[in-house]
């Protein structure tokens, strides 16, 4: 296959509306987790994650994270596995999203 993943998507939705959408997602356990995983890779630009919960090992079997982010609230540990974006015309490592972590509140934004 050619093209990046977001090119395979055009035409099966408006993926330059997503570019523009903020989307919440409440719940970062095994659903919620890889929904946002999910919508990142679609090119949701603004993305909120809450989830109060920190990640236990008996998570880790259906959980998008791994054993690295034992102990961590999951909405900042599922930020963490989120790609920076990579803006047309600009390297790699450029346009990294912030993540500023709001754990009294258990969400992750950027």
């Amino acid at each position: 296959m050619t093209g990046t993943r977001r090119q395979r998507l055009e035409g099966l939705y408006d993926t330059a509306a997503l570019r523009t959408k903020r989307v919440v997602v409440v719940g970062l356990g095994s659903g919620g987790s890889t929904v946002a995983l999910e919508l990142a890779k679609a090119g949701v630009a603004r993305l909120t994650l809450i989830d109060p919960d920190t990640l236990e090992e008996t998570n880790l079997i259906r959980h998008e994270c791994d054993d690295r982010y034992l102990g961590e609230n999951k909405a900042v540990a599922v930020a963490d596995l989120i790609p920076p974006p990579r803006p047309r015309g600009r390297s790699r490592g450029a346009g990294r999203r912030r993540l500023r972590p709001r754990r009294a509140f258990g969400a992750a934004r950027w």
